[in-house]
């Protein structure tokens, strides 16, 4: 996904993509074959169902797209088969149902667990797993044209992190996430102010720092200064606030 919108996430140039055109009108007739992820596994699905979605399926889905090809199946090797199949379900459902690929999926924490000050790790490991599979949808919809879907995976990641003090598994989500997403993608501000809202932030983000591309330095600075604009002024250089650089202080 090399190519870099203004806002979202990164998609290839050679992909088709575009905005809505002329009014769609489906027939629900048609199946396509959409070879997803690196070892092709293979999806029907209803060209209607996911055309009526994705600006991305409609454009594949133009006969001038598929002129010449043997076959008339869809090569989607950017998308993970469990992303997809999330997708699938939401083309035709208009849900998000994370049990469909067997990741256990809760409405939030119980009175017992929220006073818990220890979880299990299996308790942290399906927080992680949730969380880590509507990022990848978020991403999945962003490539695919579904501005609805990520605006639901928002949604749902919102409400998922509001029932946690803390943001298991963060460090393994954060270099993902500013990989596979652009400047100003919503997404990214999510987590960013996440991190910057976190108790002991700085030694949070110490502890991953390797991990992290340099993008996401970029955006926690000038995150940072955008953060109460008028109390800057008490960070000013002058004379007064001489002792603050005395190495011996």
């Amino acid at each position: 996904m090399a190519k870099t919108r203004a806002c979202g996430t990164k998609r290839k140039d050679s992909e088709p993509h575009e905005g809505p055109s002329k009014r769609f009108r489906p027939s629900f007739t048609d199946t396509i074959t959409v070879l997803v992820g690196e070892d092709e596994a293979t999806f029907t699905i209803h060209k209607d169902t996911v055309c009526q979605r994705s600006t991305y399926f409609r454009s594949a889905c133009k006969p001038e797209w598929q002129d010449g090809q043997a076959d008339k199946s869809i090569p989607l090797p950017e998308v993970q088969p469990g992303t997809f199949k999330l997708y699938a379900h939401w083309a035709y459902t208009g849900e998000i149902d994370l049990g469909v690929i067997d990741v256990k999926q809760e409405d939030g924490d119980s009175a017992d667990e929220a006073r818990s000050v220890v979880e299990s790790e299996k308790q942290r490991e399906d927080w992680y797993q949730r969380a880590k599979r509507l990022m990848e949808l978020h991403v999945a919809a962003d490539f695919l044209g579904d501005d609805k879907l990520k605006d639901r995976t928002i949604d749902t990641l919102t409400s998922l992190v509001g029932h946690r003090r803390r943001m298991h598994g963060i460090a393994k989500l954060l270099p993902y996430v500013w990989n596979e997403t652009s400047s100003g993608s919503g997404l990214r501000v999510l987590l960013m102010d996440y991190v910057m809202t976190l108790h002991a932030g700085a030694t949070f983000i110490k502890s991953i720092q390797q991990r992290l591309p340099a993008e996401f330095f970029t955006d926690l600075a000038l995150a940072q200064l955008a953060l109460y604009p008028g109390g800057r002024k008490d960070r000013m250089p002058l004379p007064a606030r001489r002792r603050a650089y005395y190495d011996n202080r």
